[in-house]
């Protein structure tokens, strides 16, 4: 059985490990390991995971599958120049082990995401996707996400290009 739960500093060690696993599985074979451990370093310390995890805005869940955590979200109101002035919350982070995939679980998390910023009375969500990620895109253009824009992501010395998708979360507005 699949729950979701809040994160509190005391899962900073279980979020570093959630994002060091599923970081490397999604992308260590299309960029160099110089590259990964650079970024896997920067992004995936206890440290780093407690510095965000305290930052006002952000807010981290949990997915347990059995009681066993398999993924999470982080969610933060950083803004992106594709949606200036609207209000909108940015699914900065969805991850999932890749023996859990295909399980339901993304889904399950993107309506997670769906249900807090309409909570938050926020009217959008949007969310970053590597242009080369075809099963990501694939997955949230199912899910209702269009794309919006464009934006630059690094790991480690190599500059990427994503995709910046949004979808409505609120009726009477409209994605430009």
């Amino acid at each position: 059985m699949l729950s979701i739960r809040p994160a509190t500093i005391q899962d900073v060690e279980i979020l570093a490990s959630l994002g060091r696993q599923t970081f490397h599985e999604a992308y260590a074979d299309q960029n160099s390991e110089e590259d990964m451990q650079s970024y896997i370093s920067k992004n995936f310390s206890g440290e780093q995971i407690s510095q965000k995890i305290n930052e006002p805005g952000a807010f981290f869940f949990i997915a347990e599958y059995n009681g066993v955590p398999v993924g999470y979200t982080r969610y933060g109101s950083s803004s992106i120049s594709a949606l200036d002035g609207q209000n909108a919350i940015g699914l900065e982070r969805i991850y999932i082990l890749n023996e859990f995939q295909g399980k339901g679980i993304g889904r399950r998390l993107v309506d997670h995401a769906i249900d807090f910023a309409r909570a938050a009375g926020k009217e959008m969500i949007w969310l970053g996707v590597w242009e080369k990620n075809y099963n990501a895109l694939g997955f949230y253009t199912r899910m209702g996400f269009r794309k919006v824009g464009e934006k630059t992501f690094t790991i480690g010395s190599d500059v990427q290009n994503d995709y910046v998708m949004a979808l409505k979360v609120q009726e009477g507005n409209a994605l430009h």
